[in-house]
């Protein structure tokens, strides 16, 4: 492709007012899904924040009754549950990516913070700790992922759906192949222009993005624009192989659009009814109900035998210890299931988005924004790691009967989230995305070998 051939379908492209309103139309669009979702990912942190400000203003009041009782102000009998083991608690929260304001994923559907105690409520990660509109939750959030995985496609198709018929109806296609140039050639000139400017709309998003998140331009932010790109790739790569079949733009636009709807709205919902069909999830409700259930007979089975706990603090407490993990062996298997289930669901989906590229590359964009389903499972699983090391520090104090000290609660365990490293979400990401690549080469191979053999017959007789 000469360079110069590139500039001037660059130059003529400038000046076509499809291009400015659709480049327009795209950039508001990115700038209001960034407003929004940049307010979004403020008030998620600032509710985690909350929360964890509440659970350590609780402990910090336990500390000063244990301080009070330690000092001789209060006695002890006037605190019976002061520096109680079991009194202890920590909030657990899952902090907002870097990039969270780009993609919601799964964030507003499972739970990203929740108060662990030694007592591990099996049920924690199940609730959230607010409640989010029906509605908007099936609907889904219009955020910078929405944009791309929606809307830049259409961008794409209508700068591309006319590339080799747009010429021939206006009677110029004969002229322009007349000079030394290919109709492969030129078909490719003309689709680079739009990938360059489909690019540059790109990079401006990145740059407003990396301003208004406060995160400078990262190596998080360049591999979502890059999957981004690759996104606008197989999109020209289709428009590209539609146009070598020589039809009207009528028929090429009819044909970009009904793939629109059959790979963007269709192929997700079906995927999305196979994994219903095929794994349904046990009811979360349901669930809960039967461990709260548990926890009542266990109640009222500690309330008909007074004679375990007395009037001994620490009995009272080792009794309802022990009835709580009792509860916790009975609802397990139901638990682990449902745990099982989940993640059979997460490998459905993510083995289908194999065949689906919007599927594919929402899935790519919330995990460099770190608000997919991979993070909020190791999440879980850190949550349930840190409740077995909380209990292996307090319950050898509840048996012994010993009480925390005012020193003590300044050295307890707090949880923090290890992060994944950066290689392990490539691993994840690279394969998908790299048969994405494969397919849209595949797409423009196939498109330049139908018209190096004259397939439709786009040259005319030569002019003069």
């Amino acid at each position: 492709m000469r360079p110069s051939l590139l500039r001037s379908q660059l130059r003529l492209l400038l000046r076509e007012p499809t291009l400015r309103l659709g480049a327009l139309v795209l950039l508001l669009c990115f700038g209001y899904a960034l407003a929004r979702g940049r307010a979004w990912a403020l008030a998620d942190a600032e509710q985690l924040a909350r929360v964890q400000h509440d659970v350590d203003a609780e402990v910090g009041k336990k500390r000063e009754e244990v301080a009070d009782v330690e000092a001789g102000r209060v006695r002890a009998e006037e605190r019976p549950f002061a520096g109680s083991p079991l009194d202890y608690k920590v909030a657990a929260a899952l902090p907002p990516g870097p990039l969270a304001a780009l993609a919601t994923g799964q964030r507003d559907l499972a739970a990203s913070v929740t108060q662990v105690t030694p007592w591990g409520r099996s049920d924690a990660l199940l609730t959230r700790q607010s409640l989010a509109d029906p509605e908007q939750l099936q609907a889904g959030t219009f955020d910078a992922a929405f944009v791309v995985v929606y809307l830049l496609p259409l961008l794409v198709i209508g700068l591309t759906f006319d590339l080799l018929a747009g010429e021939r109806e206006r009677g110029t296609l004969r002229l322009v192949l007349s000079q030394p140039i290919s109709p492969a050639g030129f078909l490719l000139a003309k689709l680079a222009a739009r990938l360059v400017v489909i690019l540059a709309l790109l990079g401006l998003f990145g740059v407003a993005a990396a301003a208004a998140l406060g995160t400078g331009v990262t190596a998080g932010l360049l591999a979502w624009i890059a999957v981004a790109a690759v996104y606008a790739l197989f999109w020209s790569a289709l428009a590209f192989a539609v146009n070598t079949r020589g039809r009207s733009s009528a028929a090429n636009a009819m044909t970009l659009a009904g793939a629109w709807v059959s790979l963007v709205l269709v192929l997700p919902a079906a995927i999305n009814t196979v994994v219903e069909q095929a794994l349904p999830l046990p009811s979360r409700m349901v669930l809960i109900g039967e461990l709260r259930a548990a926890e009542n007979r266990a109640a009222a089975w500690i309330h008909d035998h007074p004679e375990l706990t007395g009037d001994d603090v620490f009995a009272w407490a080792r009794a309802h210890y022990r009835v709580q993990r009792a509860v916790e062996e009975e609802t397990a298997p139901r638990f682990a299931a449902f745990a099982a289930r989940l993640e059979a669901r997460t490998e459905l989906v993510r083995a289908s988005s194999w065949v689906s590229p919007p599927v594919l590359v929402h899935e790519a964009l919330s995990e460099l924004a770190g608000t997919g389903p991979a993070r909020h499972a190791a999440f879980g699983a850190q949550v349930l790691a840190f409740v077995d090391s909380l209990r292996g520090e307090m319950a050898p104090r509840l048996y012994a009967g010993r009480r925390l000290t005012a020193g003590e609660y300044d050295a307890l365990p707090r949880f923090t989230f290890v992060e994944e490293e950066p290689a392990q979400v490539a691993v994840r990401l690279v394969p998908p995305l790299g048969l994405l690549v494969v397919a849209s080469a595949g797409l423009l191979l196939w498109g330049v070998l139908r018209l190096r053999r004259g397939e439709p017959p786009v040259r005319g007789p030569k002019v003069g």
